[in-house]
């Protein structure tokens, strides 16, 4: 049994932007903005999440996001 859909064809990223490590070198290489996901914004928000959980854990508690 196939699925329902048509296949799309894909082509593969330019390898300037293939993995997270390579992304980051060629923005810092080229002087341009990082973008989601590796910006710092975005990390900086994902940690506040995980710091909330771990101390809810830790104390059973709901714990608020700053």
């Amino acid at each position: 049994m196939a699925p329902e859909g048509e296949a799309v064809a894909l082509t593969a990223p330019p390898q300037a932007t293939s993995n997270p490590v390579a992304y980051f070198v060629d923005c810092i290489r080229h002087d341009k903005a990082i973008a989601d996901p590796l910006s710092t914004q975005l990390n900086v928000q994902v940690m506040d999440i995980l710091d909330a959980a771990r101390e809810s854990a830790r104390t059973g508690r709901k714990q608020e996001l700053r």
